[in-house]
């Protein structure tokens, strides 16, 4: 057993007390929707890691029992929710769990909810899931946070103002990658045989898929990876990494070259990359 040490217990505090006065100081740079939104996140989250470490105990077990994934999960959308009808009351809200709730006086803004992207990942104990969440203005995505527990790292993009990720340190700017040919990149997709046979014969350098949509759209964003493909969506999949990814420089559109909410939330496969591997790519998807 190590012994209590009251002068390093100290110096945790004022390190810990350091960080969330930077962070606070950045936060003030940023626009009120936007604190209102990672103060959420943050506030949603903050037993999550426990649960999270805790279902890393459970491994050893045939599985992590569902009802306490299922409580974990909802906990989390319910504090999300709590926060942001509390910040903004008459906003619609549009969540995985929940559903839609209708907006107030008439307001033309919706929040859209995934409270863990990726819960086959956290269920498993593997740290590749997030908290999304987006905002909308009639039909377009506005604003946009992408939170992880585990790393703290909090990615966010407001339409018109670009695309940063905020680490316990610094905020940077989100560029996507810059790599035009197919030889070149990292793709992320989820398995599906004839896709995978396309590409294998395009010769593109390496495919993965991490289990978790928004996360994959914020690692394309920093240029982690080059292409994702996807399908299927739903809207809380999409927004907020829809937003990151344009903001950073990249585009999001169906196989057919459609870019607009409807279109992406329908049957057709979208494509997110650069501007310089899109037509690159339908071409290789085309050929089926």
């Amino acid at each position: 057993m190590v012994a209590y040490n009251p002068a390093a217990a100290l110096r945790k505090r004022e390190a810990l007390g350091r960080l969330e006065q930077k962070e606070q100081q950045r936060l003030s740079s940023l626009s009120p929707i936007l604190n209102v939104m990672i103060k959420a996140v943050k506030k949603a989250t903050l037993g999550l890691s426990r649960d999270f470490a805790e279902v890393g105990q459970l491994q050893g077990v045939r599985e992590a029992p569902e009802r306490f994934l299922a409580d974990t999960q909802a906990h989390v959308e319910k504090a999300l929710i709590e926060a942001l009808s509390t910040a903004r009351p008459d906003y619609a809200i549009v969540s995985k769990l929940s559903g839609k709730k209708a907006a107030k006086n008439g307001s033309q803004y919706t929040w859209i909810v995934n409270a863990i992207d990726g819960m086959d990942n956290f269920a498993h104990a593997r740290s590749d899931f997030v908290v999304a969440l987006a905002l909308q203005e009639n039909k377009e995505i506005i604003t946009s946070v992408i939170y992880h527990p585990v790393s703290s790292d909090v990615y966010f993009a407001q339409k018109g103002n670009g695309a940063f990720v905020m680490t316990p340190n610094a905020n940077q700017r989100l560029r996507i990658g810059e790599r035009n040919r197919l030889l070149q990149v990292l793709l992320s997709v989820k398995p599906d045989k004839e896709q995978l046979d396309l590409l294998g014969k395009a010769k593109v350098k390496s495919v993965l898929y991490n289990g978790c949509e928004s996360l994959t759209f914020a690692q394309l964003a920093t240029g982690q990876l080059d292409i994702t493909l996807h399908k299927g969506l739903e809207i809380w999949d999409l927004a907020a990494g829809l937003l990151l990814v344009r903001e950073a420089g990249g585009q999001v559109c169906t196989l057919s070259g459609k870019t607009d909410l409807k279109a992406l939330l329908g049957n057709e496969e979208l494509i997110a990359s650069n501007l310089q591997l899109l037509p690159e790519i339908q071409k290789t998807l085309s050929k089926r």
